[in-house]
């Protein structure tokens, strides 16, 4: 387990968090119909709008957790290298912690 996230940091890693929630959504539409239209067909108008929307969701969630992030570095340098630490823990390979993001 890692260590408790400081304060500070607690919403660049929530936002941290919704952003793979949200890319995991979008990789997961696209391997369905990935699947569904593995003979070359075409998506319909509601997949893409689906597709669109999720790309859409994650772009933002992307962009509020970099504007968070950069707040952080300039405001709690510590703060910051925690929240680096922990999402590079939760990345490796060896973490106990991935079932956690």
């Amino acid at each position: 387990m890692v260590d408790s996230m400081p304060v500070a940091a607690e919403p660049a890693w929530k936002a941290y968090l919704a952003m793979e929630k949200s890319k995991q959504a979008h990789f997961n539409l696209l391997e369905k119909l990935d699947g569904k239209y593995l003979d070359n067909g075409s998506y319909t108008l509601y997949e893409q709008a689906q597709l669109s929307r999720l790309l859409n969701e994650h772009n933002e969630r992307v962009s509020s957790f970099r504007r968070l992030t950069k707040a952080l570095q300039t405001t709690d340098l510590a703060a910051y290298q925690a929240l680096i630490a922990r999402i590079t823990l939760v990345n490796s390979d060896s973490s106990p912690d991935k079932r956690h993001v």
